[in-house]
């Protein structure tokens, strides 16, 4: 899947699909570091992966520490143009098979793409 969205930004930006890949993966390096240290990271027109965790409750300060942590989690807000892209999306189930993506991504027999 992440060869296919390299082509795809590589297709729509007019960058090569290598220097895409390779920009990617700093970006995935960057953020990976920056999220380790704590810091929210904000990806302009996306979205923010904010770190946070759950920690054992305590009524003594010195309680309070990385010990009391018990999981960490990465929370996802999109944009407001992303959310309301989502919020605005319309799904058409339909009964025929949902496994079988070569038709879905090839196209229905009337060669219109096929429907979700």
């Amino acid at each position: 899947m992440f060869g296919f969205l390299c082509e795809q930004v590589a297709l729509v930006s007019g960058v090569n699909s290598g220097m895409v890949r390779a920009t990617l993966y700093g970006l995935v390096r960057a953020m990976k570091t920056f999220i380790e240290q704590g810091h929210t990271v904000n990806v302009e027109g996306f979205g923010s992966f904010i770190p946070t965790f759950s920690a054992k409750s305590s009524t003594v300060e010195k309680e309070a520490n990385a010990d009391s942590i018990r999981k960490m989690k990465l929370r996802f807000v999109p944009c407001t143009e992303l959310r309301e892209m989502m919020d605005g999306m319309i799904l058409d189930f339909n009964d025929k098979d949902s496994t079988n993506d070569s038709e879905a991504s090839s196209g229905g027999e009337d060669g219109r793409p096929g429907e979700l």
